[in-house]
């Protein structure tokens, strides 16, 4: 793949590369285009019923982009990107594939373009681009990629991924076509790699890796590449310094030992065990299998000690091939690209802070690594045993390329309804219990609540500790009439037992919603009984918001039952939990509803002072909305005032 008989960038050639990376596009538009009439996914509605209501105005807008499950910085990008699809709620998830799907493709395009010209630098014309083509074919067509393009959610993902591959493509643009840089490339480079950097961090903060990522090309596939001093010193500050800082973030552990109070695991278990992770990414890679993928991967395997084989083993292969790439970066360049590149790529997600272990989307970009590492492994076995083995390589990855578009097919298909999907994914993961909730749950969908009810059961005893499962139990036997399985002031009074996880809220959220008017109302008592007493639940100190949450629901139950003194009881104690503007503003709803007209306008005050005291303040107009607020309850004060006399 690396012959010079095709270097001449003139004649049929360009035309041959174009049609053939044209043909790509639509095959893996084709591919995956089974999959676009699938429904939304787990932590989509999360991200985006903010829509609720309508983003038609400024107000809407902020308390959409202010609201979600999207990150520390919110990911603004991501979110307002969502709106290019929908700015109601609830909504049809086909609009927001299908721009996810253009999105993976436009990745394609820019991966190509920055790869082919990165490339040149090691390899002849046609060798850099036929490489870059199949490893953007890969990358386009591979199965793992399925669960990033088809879950609207990881739109994040794609969106930083674009930017960074956008900046990766200029630089080395810049980099091949201007062997000596002066200060006016040296800005334009600069801009770039700050603008990049910045849309990439507002999509999703793995975008903090494109300095890491533009370091790593420098270190190998452009290291023989001098572009004088002045470039040197630019390369330390614009691209070291940030690597730098981004690296100390991580490694300052202070930072991170606190922040695991809410998670299975500690600090000492995720580092422990990502190693073991990494190789498994790999594998998943490299043998493009279907089996086990998935957004369930709860139930991947903890470890806790060095002693363990696996554990030292997979660490101490990575620590090996991270020094050899380091080391032999100017001899081996392409392999040692790869191997960083990799490595890179799973430096923030992989290592100190405290996310899950294991997620596929992690390896959108970093997949190119392991894939270059291959094929060149395999031109040089060729290259070494025959001259004439690598005129076989062609063939070798039209092969691949087939096989991997055609995993991708199928397993896309499986996407188009939950029916087909999560009962795949409750065998594939057993001890998953997420799996075994989406499992139950479309069990009930499908009219066989009585079979997803014995699911919930065994999940229950497989998952003691586990409160979602008994009360998603009593979610089916109220949706569905059937005797309840549980009871809940047994439940209450055993709360000891058990530990808040994710799927708790969810359950909570769908079994209160459930009660209306005589339907299932003999649960509301229970109901009550169990929020009271989910202050002694496990975890409970570390999951404050949460805990809130729970009160949220209990308080506006009492509403509905017209219980205002009780919903007011459970509304302070949110603001005592998690007091917020939005705890203060749903005190004074209540206080106005009770036509306690003076203590609605101190809370709609509190919310204001606690606004005004966040970082950035509030804005005029915000401010003006709480000064109408405090005029239409003394409008309503007036009113009560005059019709009492």
């Amino acid at each position: 793949m690396n012959s010079a008989s095709t270097d001449s960038p003139f004649g049929t050639y360009p035309l041959k590369l174009s049609a053939v990376f044209v043909l790509l596009l639509l095959l893996t538009w084709w591919f995956y285009q089974v999959a676009l009439s699938g429904p939304f996914m787990f932590d989509d509605p999360d991200n985006l019923s903010a829509m609720r209501g309508g983003v038609t105005d400024w107000v809407s807008l902020q308390h959409y982009l202010s609201h979600g499950n999207a990150g520390p910085l919110g990911r603004p990008l991501s979110k307002l990107s969502f709106l290019l699809n929908d700015n109601n709620w609830p909504s049809t998830a086909d609009t927001f594939k299908y721009t996810n799907l253009l999105l993976h493709m436009l990745c394609g395009v820019l991966m190509f373009a920055g790869l082919r010209l990165a490339l040149r630098a090691r390899l002849s014309v046609a060798g850099a681009d036929w490489t870059a083509l199949f490893i953007s074919a890969l990358f386009l067509l591979h199965p793992l990629q399925v669960s990033t393009v088809m879950y609207v959610v990881q739109r994040m993902t794609q969106l930083a991924s674009l930017f960074i591959l956008a900046g990766v493509a200029v630089h080395c643009y810049v980099r091949m076509k201007y062997p000596q840089l002066g200060v006016k490339h040296l800005f334009w480079l600069g801009l770039s790699a700050a603008l990049c950097t910045l849309l990439a961090v507002l999509s999703k903060e793995s975008g903090a890796l494109l300095p890491v990522y533009l370091l790593i090309i420098e270190a190998t596939l452009l290291a023989e590449r001098d572009a004088g001093r002045l470039f040197t010193w630019w390369r330390r500050i614009v691209l070291g310094l940030p690597t730098l800082g981004l690296l100390a973030y991580l490694c300052y552990l202070p930072r991170w030992v606190n922040s695991y109070t809410h998670r299975d695991f500690s600090l000492t278990e995720r580092l422990l065990t990502e190693p073991v992770v990494l190789w498994d990414y790999v594998g998943r890679i490299l043998s493009m299998k279907v089996s086990g993928l998935g957004l369930f991967h709860d139930d991947y395997p903890v470890y806790s000690s060095l002693a363990e084989p696996r554990v030292w083993l997979a660490l101490v292969a990575i620590l090996a091939v991270a020094a050899l790439a380091l080391i032999y970066r100017r001899r081996s360049p392409l392999l040692c690209f790869g191997v960083l590149w990799f490595l890179g790529g799973h430096l923030i997600e992989s290592t100190t802070p405290a996310l899950e272990l294991y997620f596929e989307h992690r390896n959108y970009l970093p997949m190119i690594g392991p894939l270059l590492v291959v094929l060149e492994l395999l031109r040089l076995g060729f290259n070494r045993i025959s001259a004439d083995l690598p005129k076989f390589i062609p063939l070798f990855a039209v092969l691949v390329t087939a096989l991997a578009g055609l995993s991708t097919w199928g397993y896309a298909s499986e996407w188009r309804s939950l029916r087909t999907i999560i009962p795949i994914w409750a065998v594939e993961h057993p001890d998953s219990p997420r799996a075994q909730r989406g499992y139950a749950y479309t069990l009930a969908s499908i009219g066989m609540p009585r079979v997803a009810l014995q699911t919930l059961e065994e999940a229950a005893a497989r998952f003691p500790a586990d409160l979602s499962f008994p009360v998603m139990s009593l979610d089916v036997s109220c949706a569905y009439d059937l005797p309840p399985r549980y009871d809940l002031t047994a439940l209450a009074a055993g709360i000891e037992q058990y530990e808040i996880t994710d799927g708790l809220r969810p359950a909570l959220t769908s079994v209160f919603r459930r009660l209306d008017g005589n339907r299932c109302m003999e649960l509301a008592e229970g109901l009550h009984l169990l929020v009271a007493s989910l202050e002694r639940i496990g975890k409970a100190e570390a999951l404050p918001r949460s805990i809130a949450g729970f009160h949220v629901l209990d308080g506006n139950l009492y509403i509905r039952e017209r219980k205002p003194f009780l919903a007011l009881r459970s509304f302070a104690k949110i603001d005592q939990i998690k007091p917020t503007p939005d705890s203060a503003l749903r005190l004074a709803d209540l206080y106005l509803l009770m036509a306690d007209f003076e203590s609605a306008i101190r809370f709609v005050e509190l919310a204001r002072e606690r606004d005004e005291a966040r970082r950035f303040g509030i804005s005029a107009q915000k401010r003006g909305l709480y000064a109408d607020k405090i005029e239409f309850i003394q409008a309503k004060r007036a009113e009560f005032a005059a019709g009492y006399n």
